[in-house]
């Protein structure tokens, strides 16, 4: 995320645009969950925008269905196979990943893997 500062701002950058890449641009700030002005200056600065608030949730949401089928697979294998195990790992691990790049108390289920 980007870095707040307690500098004021006091200076301003023109920017001339159509109506239409106005449009655009409120929409991806309000999808990322920031102001215009913080989603510009987070852009423009060269900081990776990463995915809206929405896009993550709905990313662990589906982690989260394929998390509870392969804990049923690997139910059916107590025992007799560690290839189910390896995969529970590795989803665990990408669940991880994915919610890094939630926003700051951001939780997904209430038991975490």
């Amino acid at each position: 995320m980007a870095k707040t500062t307690n500098a004021k701002r006091h200076e301003r950058v023109k920017v001339n645009v159509t109506s239409a890449e106005k449009a655009e641009l409120v929409r991806r700030a309000e999808a990322a969950g920031q102001s215009l002005s913080d989603h510009l200056r987070h852009v423009g600065l060269g900081r990776r925008s990463g995915a809206s608030p929405e896009q993550v949730l709905q990313l662990a949401g589906l982690l989260e269905q394929v998390l509870e089928m392969l804990q049923r697979l690997a139910g059916r294998f107590e025992g007799e196979d560690v290839e189910a195990m390896l995969l529970l790992v590795q989803l665990q691990r990408i669940e991880r990943v994915v919610l890094m790049l939630a926003p700051v108390g951001f939780s997904v289920r209430s038991n975490p893997c």
